[in-house]
């Protein structure tokens, strides 16, 4: 239930109607829920936060949800279906048994293509689908990703991005969702390289005048705070319309992110999204 979350709610843009909402989210994986020394072991046991995931996704009540993180997909897939949700997921390789997922709505969506990505450098993943929209009968792409972590890899997430660049070339005729946990800040490399060809970030200027949000991610380690920024939804052909606020730090408490009342490190972004006029019928 969304009062068992931390209080959020959209915050309007401009007055344009909404056509998608899109999530995401980089969820924690099961595997990586550890190292938060202020958290209790009981918040962090699978079924206390699929619950709160859950909560989350169901408040959210998007079109779209791009996942992160993801090593329980039949758990999730399970408790979406009923809901109306198709999922498709691709895991990562190696010692990982997380991976990436993209939930859509059937009543509202028609998927089209899908393909999984494995990037040339550290062999990550990320997650293409063509979908076409019922009501506008307009086809348009979502790609989902998780960028190489730690500040010094900078230039391996640059590679990264550049080959999703160079897979959407072929979709140019296309509005396109660009989401992810990112792991880079904002002006840095990589952010500016997307925004270099033409992607504007949902959540640029909604919440904080010409600033992205403080952060979208705050955990407490053994000697190091995370307080940063690394999430996005970068779109082409799509213009943001609201978004969801974001808790604060004293809405959070001390304990840093997962706590309580949020099952992740990593708060979900949610935006609606009008298409942009050239791409209407």
């Amino acid at each position: 239930m969304a009062s068992d979350l931390l209080p959020r709610a959209m915050h309007p843009i401009s007055p344009a109607r909404p056509h998608l909402r899109v999530l995401q989210w980089n969820v924690l994986s099961d595997q990586l829920a550890v190292n938060f020394p202020r958290v209790a072991e009981s918040v962090l046991d699978w079924p206390y936060r699929e619950r709160l995931i859950l909560a989350e996704l169901t408040r959210a009540d998007a079109d779209v949800l791009c996942l992160e993180e993801v090593d329980h997909f039949h758990d999730l897939q399970a408790a979406l279906s009923p809901l109306g949700y198709c999922g498709i997921y691709e895991q990562k390789e190696d010692w990982h048994r997380d991976g990436t997922a993209i939930f859509y709505r059937e009543n509202r969506l028609v998927l089209e293509e899908k393909e999984g990505g494995t990037f040339d450098v550290r062999r990550q993943k990320y997650l293409l689908v063509k979908l076409r929209h019922r009501v506008l009968n307009c086809s348009f792409i979502v790609v989902a990703t998780h960028l190489k972590s730690y500040a010094h890899h900078e230039g391996t997430r640059l590679l990264q991005v550049q080959q999703i660049l160079g897979h959407l070339r072929r979709y140019e005729a296309l509005p396109v969702v660009l989401a992810g946990d990112m792991n880079t800040k904002p002006q840095k490399d990589v952010y500016n390289l997307i925004k270099s060809v033409g992607f504007q970030s949902a959540y640029w200027n909604a919440l904080r005048p010409s600033a992205e949000p403080e952060f979208t991610c705050l955990a407490y380690r053994e000697s190091d705070v995370l307080r940063l920024t690394l999430d996005y939804v970068w779109v082409k052909g799509w213009q943001p319309c609201a978004v969801m606020t974001l808790p604060s730090e004293e809405d959070i408490g001390k304990t840093g992110l997962p706590c309580s009342k949020y099952p992740s490190d990593h708060l979900a972004l949610v935006c609606d999204l009008t298409l942009s006029p050239q791409f209407r019928l």
